[in-house]
């Protein structure tokens, strides 16, 4: 960006200006880091060094960050060549942005955001309008994000806006990352977060925005970082399930929770269902807990912005299901056999038992007889059976059915059939 000229002694869309070259010949000979005076026209433009990453602190942050501000003063060379009186720079604050005394640094509020490990964002308000040279500088940074990827690292990030005029080219970006950050890690004690002096360097982005101004990885002015912060605390919950019968939903319950917490109770990784806390902390779900034996569950909460996750686990019993066998027979004409239905009811969940029945038959005059049937779901619980033997007289039967490993057998009164 350069100073405009009457458009007879401007040559043809020119594309990089008189400052940018200079900034770029001072790269070149290695003045950036040194702090250096270098002279554009009949002004001087210093070039401030890159200030070193903050000292060593805590990078394992974990809470909810609130009331934050953001300190960034763009470059201070930058900010020094819009008083030059050549420029005319003007520069224009906003929607909770300010600029402090003396030509300072931007501060930018009502940040909030949370932080997991050390990562995460935190996202502030405010515009900066910065316009100069009779309208051939006009840029606008608005709503920027300061993203920590690592503990160690993290992005600058902001909605850019830059006109193309004859000295620029047009640049407009929503959350561009404009610099990266480097620090030793933000520090959280007494309720407050502070992440210091961020060394910055501009991105090809970043070097976009102010116009081919400087260039990437140039550095810029340190980022800072200040709020209230919210550590989440640990959460200790408990978790029991009432025994259950095969096929049947146990209550699976936990609690210790906090309110409206979501829980998920799992079987190993498949995940039974998933509950909500009440107002009292505790999570109830109805669901399978699995095969016959002792079933070992979990139930885990994924946190919220004031509690850590958490998880436990804990065992459920699954019993077998119980089982009822009936027996029913009409009277019978003499000296023919006698027949029974034998019925074992629908099981708790509900499905048909299958399995093998033995019924025993008490004929007069006759050594008792034991016969077995296969019952299968498809029966639907019912057999019919006939005694092994005609009689002219009462007769007697008993059935059993055997069970299965998922049904406990049963066994029926002794039944007996009339001759009519």
């Amino acid at each position: 960006m350069s100073t405009a000229r009457p458009a007879s002694a401007r040559p043809a869309a020119p594309r990089r200006s008189l400052l940018s070259r200079a900034t770029a010949t001072a790269a070149a000979l290695g003045l950036l880091a040194s702090g250096a005076v270098v002279a554009v026209g009949a002004t001087s433009l210093e070039l401030a060094a890159a200030p070193a990453a903050q000292a060593a602190t805590s990078s394992t942050v974990d809470g909810a960050a609130s009331a934050a501000t953001l300190s960034w003063g763009l470059k201070e060379s930058f900010r020094s060549y819009l008083t030059k009186p050549f420029v005319g720079g003007v520069i224009t604050t906003s929607g909770g942005a300010t600029q402090g005394a003396n030509n300072g640094v931007f501060s930018f509020g009502s940040g909030a955001g949370t932080l997991r490990g050390g990562t995460g964002t935190l996202s502030f308000k405010g515009t900066v309008r910065i316009q100069g040279h009779h309208g051939q500088m006009d840029l606008t940074l608005s709503n920027p994000q300061v993203v920590l990827t690592s503990g160690t690292a993290g992005e600058l990030r902001l909605d850019a806006k830059l006109p193309q005029t004859t000295q620029t080219e047009a640049f407009e970006k929503k959350n561009a990352v404009v610099a990266k950050l480097s620090f030793s890690g933000a520090s959280v004690a007494s309720g407050k977060l502070e992440l210091n002096n961020a060394a910055a360097v501009l991105t090809a982005d970043g070097a976009k925005a102010f116009g081919g101004m400087y260039s990437t990885g140039d550095a810029v002015d340190p980022v800072s970082v200040r709020a209230a912060f919210a550590a989440r605390t640990a959460t200790a919950i408990k978790a029991s399930a009432g025994s259950s019968q095969y096929g049947t939903n146990a209550w699976l319950t936990a609690s210790g929770l906090p309110s409206g917490a979501k829980v998920a109770f799992k079987r190993g990784s498949t995940t039974l269902g998933t509950a909500t806390a009440n107002s009292r902390g505790t999570a109830v779900l109805k669901a399978k807990a699995g095969g016959v034996g002792t079933q070992r569950l979990s139930a885990s909460f994924g946190g919220s912005a004031s509690k850590k996750p958490a998880a436990v686990a804990f065992t459920a019993k699954v019993n077998k299901r119980s089982s009822a066998t009936q027996v029913a027979a009409p009277k019978f004409k003499k000296n023919t056999k006698a027949k029974a239905t034998v019925t074992v009811p629908r099981l708790a969940d509900g499905s048909y038992a299958a399995g093998k029945v033995s019924v025993t038959w008490d004929v007069p005059g006759k050594k008792a007889t034991t016969k077995s049937y296969t019952l299968s779901a498809r029966s639907k619980g019912k057999l019919t059976v006939s005694a092994p033997h005609a009689s002219k007289k009462t007769v007697g039967l008993q059935a059993t059915f055997q069970g299965s490993s998922t049904t406990h057998g049963s066994k029926s009164k002794k039944t007996w059939v009339k001759v009519r």
